[in-house]
C-alpha cells in the first residue's frame, strides 16, 4: 500500500511566503501528513532511528545554494532554522520544501516497491527583510542602578536598529517585561510603547504594574518592528543572532525578542 505526501507549510506567517530576518534565524515549521485518511499515522516514522525528514532548498545572494533538514515529530511535525546573513538581499528568495519519499522495510521477505510514502515538493517564497538589533540599558532611581523601587521611575534607553552595513532606526513597539528569577512563570508587562530608532523611556512603576515579589528579578526587552504587521505573532519564531545588552549582560536572544536572562534586585 502506498500513499502520497502532502507538505504544509504553518509559520511564520505570511503561509507559504514567510518573512525571514537578514542578521537572524527564522524557524520555519510546518506539518508533513498523508493525503488519505488515517492522516496522522507518522509516529511510528518519527520514533524509528532514521525517521524521515522534510527538507528547505533556496539560494543565498551570499552564501550561495542552501540545504537544510528537519526530522518530522511524532506529529508529522517539522521545524527548519533558516539562518541569512545581514547582507542577504532583501527581496523575494524562490525556495522549495520536499519530502524524498519513505520506504517500508520492516519486512525483508516481501520485496517492497520503492516507496511506501511518495515523494512531494512545495514552492515557497522567502521574504527577506531587515532583521533588528536592540540594544537597550536599563537602570533604578538608586546610586546602585540595579535596585528597582516600587513607585518610583526606571529609565530604559538604547536603539533599535536594521542589521547590515548601514544600520537605520526602526520603528516598533518597545515592551519591558519582568519576572522572579528562576520562576518560569509568564513575563508581567511593565509597559510597551512606540519608539523609532533611539529611544529613552521613562517609566513610573506601580505596584498594579509589577505584581512580583521582592527580590531577585529577570528582565525582558522585546521590539516589535511595525513595517512586519507580524509584531506578537513572530516573537517565538525567530531567533536572533546578534547581541541584545541589558544593563551588564548580552544574551544572544530571540528575534523580535530580546531577551535577559540578568539578576536586578526588586524592592517593594
Amino acid at each position: 500500500v502506498t500513499d502520497d505526501s502532502v507538505i504544509n507549510h504553518t509559520g511564520p506567517n505570511a503561509i507559504n511566503a514567510p518573512i525571514v530576518g537578514a542578521g537572524a534565524t527564522t524557524i520555519l515549521t510546518g506539518l508533513l501528513s498523508l493525503e488519505s485518511a488515517p492522516e496522522n499515522v507518522l509516529s511510528t516514522l518519527a520514533g524509528s532511528t532514521s525517521p524521515p525528514e522534510v527538507w528547505l532548498s533556496f539560494t543565498s545572494s551570499i552564501t550561495g545554494v542552501v540545504n537544510l533538514t528537519s526530522p518530522i515529530g511524532f506529529d508529522g511535525s517539522w521545524s527548519i532554522e533558516v539562518e541569512l546573513n545581514p547582507l542577504e538581499t532583501k527581496t523575494n528568495l524562490s525556495a522549495t520544501l520536499g519530502f524524498s519519499g519513505w520506504q517500508d522495510l520492516s519486512e525483508p521477505s516481501i520485496t517492497p516497491v520503492q516507496f511506501h510514502l511518495l515523494p512531494s515538493i512545495k514552492s515557497i517564497l522567502l521574504d527577506v527583510r531587515d532583521a533588528p538589533t536592540l540594544t537597550a540599558t536599563l537602570e533604578g532611581p538608586l546610586a546602585n542602578g540595579s535596585i528597582i523601587l516600587i513607585d518610583d521611575n526606571i529609565w530604559l534607553n538604547g536603539s533599535a536598529v536594521t542589521s547590515g552595513a548601514s544600520p537605520v532606526g526602526m520603528t516598533g513597539n518597545l515592551s519591558f517585561s519582568m519576572r522572579s528569577n528562576g520562576s518560569g512563570t509568564g513575563w508581567v508587562e511593565i509597559f510597551n510603547q512606540t519608539v523609532n530608532g533611539t529611544f529613552s523611556v521613562q517609566h513610573f512603576v506601580t505596584a498594579a504594574d509589577a505584581q512580583i515579589a521582592a527580590g531577585e528579578i529577570e528582565l525582558q526587552v522585546r521590539f516589535f518592528p511595525i513595517a512586519s504587521k507580524q509584531l506578537m505573532t513572530q516573537t517565538c519564531q525567530r531567533e536572533c543572532r546578534t547581541s541584545c545588552a541589558v544593563g551588564f549582560n548580552s544574551v544572544h536572544s530571540p528575534f523580535l525578542n530580546c531577551a535577559t536572562r540578568m539578576l536586578w534586585f526588586w524592592s517593594r
